[in-house]
């Protein structure tokens, strides 16, 4: 038996509210000298941190909606 266990911490913003305080915003978060510390022990547990477009990260929320789909589908999983 295969498992698969993902989890995402994203920054995102709409499409429709690009705003060059968006990326103020992002360029301080990784400025944060913190950030090094929470980025090493997230790697030191297994994770691996992964920057993208707004448009890579599309493709990846539809890819992964259109697997868990063919999932749901073939297990005949229902909402309670």
């Amino acid at each position: 038996m295969a498992i698969e266990l993902t989890q995402r911490y994203e920054q995102i913003s709409s499409k429709a509210y690009e705003h060059p305080a968006d990326r103020a915003a992002t360029s301080a978060l990784r400025s944060v000298p913190l950030l090094d510390k929470v980025i090493k022990r997230l790697t030191d547990l297994g994770s691996v941190q992964v920057v993208m477009t707004p448009a890579e990260f599309h493709k990846v929320i539809v890819d992964e909606t259109g697997k868990w789909a063919k999932v749901i589908k073939f297990s005949g999983i229902k909402p309670q």
